[in-house]
């Protein structure tokens, strides 16, 4: 056909015109794409400042993406910017760094397909006839490192689920691992309060108790430590069924079932561990690193923060490298017969909204996402619900860091979280200018995991398209784990909260934004009276009338004169007691600890009662 002047200029207006790109992502690990508008000079040089007039798109390792190409301006040229962290692709590049940034041309003369790949350990852009002549050469030192990851991944296979190929189920049902538990559990819970009550109860009257461990760094660390000693030294321990932690209350709880140490005996191992540093040295940090490395799983600062965990919680571990090996299913060898009450873990997945997810030793399970999940699965590659690699189980500590990481929040995040302690104006001008620097959604630790629901068909578009889950600390959504407590399955009866955030002294604002955000959701719940909840340590809120709200027994550490009158949590909070304080003295442990193991003695006849008057209302 013969090309008219016109054709071939209707040609050249849709190349010019904003149209579709594909950008193929040939590396091991996902990739952040986006096309900027950058400023020339009338040489049709780039010089920059660059714009973002696209949305940055994740192409996870080895796939595609697809990016809408924006149309042509004047002294403005389209290029192709990319980076391994989606912080790097703000709004905004300034010159400065947008001559740092990994950019290529995305002018018409450059057509429609890109190739990213790595080469020398960096990532480069080809076009399509560009990698025409880099396919062979970037394909012979692929093969040469896919047998050498090969090799490395047969010698990092040797574990117990090396053979083991993980799957979803798409359901929120308990796990026949957690029932099975939860029952005898209940077998040892009730011939406790028979014994302690002096009165026969029926099994099916059995009530179930739960603690919830609020976040708070090491504070709430001693506070979980001392409300669970407190239960012990007046009985109750073997009453309660479940145990759910939140951020630092984690460390303690999955630290105290992994030794498995009398209280008494444990404490001595809890002030150690508490009150120096606990450096680590490189072949402990190398020990977590490599399998990671080998499987294409993302790391960050948080590995670094989870190995510095291990190494300060498991240190009775001789070994600094084996301590590094303790992994959270573990703790299911010694939960499934009842002796220890059932430890429940979370962390927020915050990749487009925050949805809740809980961390049991057997199952990892998110409701709002549909999915439940073997623990030991956890970082593995997954195409529709089934895992397509044998990564070795994440570490203990990793755990530990995801649950209990505060720079996993974003920059605006962190400062809701101070809010309470700055001027409106102050908050609102520090918001503003986040929002518009573009630097509000930036995190600076964000946890990223290989999305289980890949691929997988019966899940939203988004769930199923994004290569990677964004993990967090769930304290960022408020700092109470109740969620998962209010889990229908669980049919919890009586929530024990100890609430040890920093600012609860002002208002118990975690507190309210639990139970604002449980009853949006519409689960039942007793009436509450918030005013006056830090002049005294307990307060109880039950509804006789409705059996399926559970009874909820408020904890705070309050002054109380009968304990040490010139020991005040609600000044010590901010300053002895900050969270980001790091190491304890013994002489701050035990008053902390001292002052809520008071607490529970001096209101023992309470707590007996209301679980006397939980069993009457059944």
């Amino acid at each position: 056909m013969r090309l008219t002047p016109l054709v071939c200029l209707f040609t050249l207006i849709q190349q010019i015109q904003a149209n579709t790109l594909t950008i193929f992502n040939h590396a091991r690990y996902p990739i952040y794409v986006s096309l900027y508008s950058v400023n020339t000079d009338i040489w049709s040089t780039s010089i920059g400042p660059a714009t973002r007039p696209t949305p940055v798109t994740e192409i996870p390792a080895r796939a595609q993406g697809m990016l809408e190409r924006p149309g042509f301006a004047l002294l403005v040229n389209r290029e192709l910017i990319f980076s391994t962290k989606s912080t790097d692709l703000t709004p905004t590049l300034d010159c400065n760094k947008y001559k740092k940034a990994a950019t290529h041309p995305a002018g018409w003369m450059n057509g429609t397909t890109y190739h990213i790949a790595e080469k020398d350990m960096v990532l480069h852009c080809y076009s399509e006839i560009e990698w025409e002549v880099a396919k062979p050469i970037i394909d012979a030192a692929d093969a040469a490192i896919d047998s050498m990851l090969g090799k490395l991944q047969k010698s990092y296979s040797n574990h117990p689920y090396a053979q083991t190929q993980a799957s979803l189920r798409l359901t929120t049902d308990l796990g026949h691992e957690e029932t099975d538990a939860i029952l005898k559990r209940l077998a040892v819970v009730h011939s406790t309060l028979e014994n302690l009550l002096s009165t026969s109860i029926t099994p099916e009257k059995t009530p179930r108790i739960a603690l919830c461990l609020s976040g708070g760094g090491l504070r709430a660390a001693i506070a979980s430590y001392a409300l669970v000693a407190g239960l012990a030294d007046i009985g109750l321990l073997n009453a309660i069924t479940y145990c759910a932690a939140l951020s630092a209350s984690t460390w303690f709880l999955t630290d105290w079932i992994t030794f498995g140490q009398p209280l008494n005996t444990y404490y001595d191992h809890f002030v150690k561990a508490l009150s120096r540093m606990h450096p680590f040295s490189i072949d402990a940090l190398s020990t977590v690193l490599w399998p990671k490395y080998i499987f294409g799983q993302d790391t960050s600062i948080v590995d670094l923060y989870g190995v510095y965990l291990a190494n300060t919680f498991l240190r009775q571990i001789k070994n600094p490298t084996s301590r590094q090996k303790v992994t959270f299913s573990s703790l299911g060898k010694s939960i499934k017969d009842g002796t220890w009450p059932f430890p429940l873990a979370t962390a927020a997945e915050t990749s487009v909204d925050n949805h809740w997810v809980t961390f049991s030793p057997y199952e990892i399970s998110c409701d709002t996402l549909g999915f439940t999940m073997p623990t030991w699965a956890f970082g593995r590659k997954f195409v529709s619900g089934t895992s397509i690699d044998y990564a070795p189980e994440q570490s203990l500590g990793f755990f530990m860091g995801l649950w209990g990481s505060a720079l996993s929040g974003s920059i605006q995040e962190m400062l809701d979280t101070e809010a309470q302690g700055l001027e409106p104006l102050l908050y609102h001008t520090l918001s503003n200018v986040m929002k518009e620097t573009g630097i509000a959604d930036i995190r600076l630790a964000g946890i990223k995991i290989h999305n289980p629901l890949y691929g997988l068909e019966s899940s939203s578009y988004r769930a199923r398209n994004m290569g990677q889950l964004v993990f967090m600390d769930a304290g960022y959504i408020y700092n109470l784990p109740l969620p998962p407590l209010f889990k229908k399955e669980r049919a919890i009866d009586i929530i024990i909260i100890m609430d040890a955030s920093q600012d609860v002294h002002q208002g118990t604002p975690d507190f309210r934004n639990a139970i604002s955000d449980l009853r949006q959701q519409g689960y039942p719940l007793p009436t509450i009276d918030f005013d006056g909840l830090v002049e005294k340590p307990i307060h109880i809120f039950s509804d006789p009338t409705n059996p399926q709200a559970p009874t909820l027994i408020y904890i705070v550490p309050v002054k109380q004169d009968g304990f040490d009158p010139a020991f005040d949590p609600a000044i010590e909070f901010d300053k002895t007691y900050a969270t980001s304080n790091f190491s304890y003295k013994q002489a701050l442990i035990d008053k902390l600890a001292g002052l809520i193991r008071f607490t529970i003695a001096a209101n023992k006849d309470s707590l007996l009662s209301t679980i006397q008057d939980d069993i009457a209302r059944k």
